[in-house]
């Protein structure tokens, strides 16, 4: 989540970490780590097996120190003893809370969690994944989301994926596109907005060739998006220009596309590459408008000892008549639902760019430190000493610079600080998820 100019985040669980370097003789601790992977079954007990700490009843000392043992077993419960169950088989559950405030749009508070059904592992049998979150504003922000990475049921293997959103806010920003778009880049209300919004999103990939560690994959997926514009009280940049969508509607549309996916490993990759080529199609009757999409994903990784360059190139093209809102997205296999604010071009608000045609070039330098446990999680910990994002958003171009950390939580829940320099000044925040 983002933390605007003032406001801030907090998180519910306090993380105590201790690093090894990247180098030297690794402690037996390290290497137990090192050779859980995704924590099989039997490695922790079930969680009502766990054995409570002992609870005095006497006195304000012996008070605060049970609230302390009763805080601390409950973090064991949902962190580090986490093994559960989901429909008989063996589960892993992961929960963060979610604290926030953003200027001028209200104080925020839910969670996010993940259950992962480890009855197989490299990969897991599927993972479900939601968000909720509430303001003092009345605003929701709220998502589930599925993945199924290999379906041996149906021929081929293949990975189906889905993700359901909804959201109602009022600090949404337009800022135009073309000739019409502002030099201002402050999220003052002029260009703030309110809308309703809900939407899907299906992914079906399915290997067609594959070498030893290498596949060719074909997928095809559909989605669908509702925007409903709500009253707001401000006057707004976006009824003064009336872009297209501007009074709502639904765009749906059809993608299909090839991926050539030769990475060590999909989430922080550290040796390979990925080409991703893929197009849309968004026509009446199930759409209210007539575009389509093309887009280009390139990613490259280099590594020597504990350092990785990572790279990624995107190219994306819309053409014909698509509402405002399509613009800020990326198309592909797994589609960055917004430009601004996300991984793909750190350090700008959200909705900072409405355009047709954009080019986004990502380099990331990373240093890998030794796999620990934070809270009892397995975790690889990895360092981002420098970061430059270059975007080049019709005619216009932004750059961006980044510095951050990432934490992988037992190779399944990606959590991401960055610090961020862009013409906006300086930022940070925190993100869940998508990786290069």
């Amino acid at each position: 989540m983002r933390k605007f100019p003032g406001g801030c985040v907090f998180f519910g669980l306090a993380l105590f970490v201790n690093i090894p370097v990247a180098r030297g003789q690794k402690s037996p601790r390290v290497q137990r780590a090192e050779a859980e992977n995704h924590l099989p079954v039997g490695t922790y007990p079930h969680i009502r097996e766990i054995k409570k700490n002992s609870v005095e009843k006497e006195g304000l000392e012996s008070e605060v120190k049970n609230l302390t043992l009763r805080v601390r077993d409950t973090v064991k419960d949902i962190a580090a003893h986490r093994n559960t169950e989901c429909w008989g088989d063996p589960c892993l559950f992961q929960v963060f809370p979610l604290v926030y405030n953003v200027l001028n749009s209200g104080f925020f508070g839910g969670a996010r969690a993940k259950i992962t059904n480890v009855s197989r592992t490299s990969p897991y049998l599927y993972s479900l994944e939601s968000f909720l979150i509430r303001s003092d504003t009345r605003q929701w922000l709220a998502y589930l989301a599925g993945d199924f990475p290999e379906i041996k049921a149906l021929p081929l293997d293949p990975r189906i994926k889905f993700r359901a959103t909804y959201s109602r806010v009022s600090d949404r920003r337009y800022y135009g596109s073309g000739s019409t778009f502002e030099s201002a880049f402050e999220p003052d209300f002029r260009y703030r907005y309110a809308l309703e919004e809900y939407g899907l999103l299906t992914t079906l990939s399915i290997p067609i060739v594959r070498w030893e560690d290498q596949k060719l994959s074909f997928f095809t997926g559909y989605s669908f998006v509702r925007h409903r514009p709500q009253p707001f009280s401000e006057n707004s940049k976006l009824f003064d220009e009336d872009p297209l969508g501007s009074t709502g509607g639904r765009s749906a549309r059809v993608t299909f596309g090839l991926q050539f996916d030769a990475r060590d490993r999909e989430i922080l990759s550290r040796t390979g590459w990925a080409l991703e080529v893929s197009g849309e199609v968004s026509r009446p009757p199930v759409s209210y408008f007539s575009f389509n999409r093309a887009t280009l994903v390139d990613r490259r990784y280099f590594s020597r000892g504990a350092f990785t360059l990572a790279h990624r190139l995107t190219v994306d093209g819309i053409f014909g008549a698509p509402p405002f809102w399509e613009l800020e997205g990326v198309g592909g296999l797994d589609p960055v639902p917004d430009v601004a604010n996300s991984t793909i071009h750190r350090g700008y608000y959200s909705g900072r760019f409405h355009e047709n045609y954009k080019i986004l070039e990502n380099l990331e330098a990373r240093y890998h430190f030794q796999p620990t446990r934070i809270i009892g999680l397995y975790t690889e910990i990895i360092l981002i000493p420098i970061a430059v994002d270059f975007g080049r958003f019709g005619n216009l171009t932004s750059t961006s610079l980044v510095m951050g950390s990432k934490f992988y939580f037992n190779r399944n829940l990606l959590v991401q600080l960055y610090a961020t320099k862009s013409e906006l000044g300086y930022d940070y925040f925190i993100d869940f998820g998508q990786d290069f």
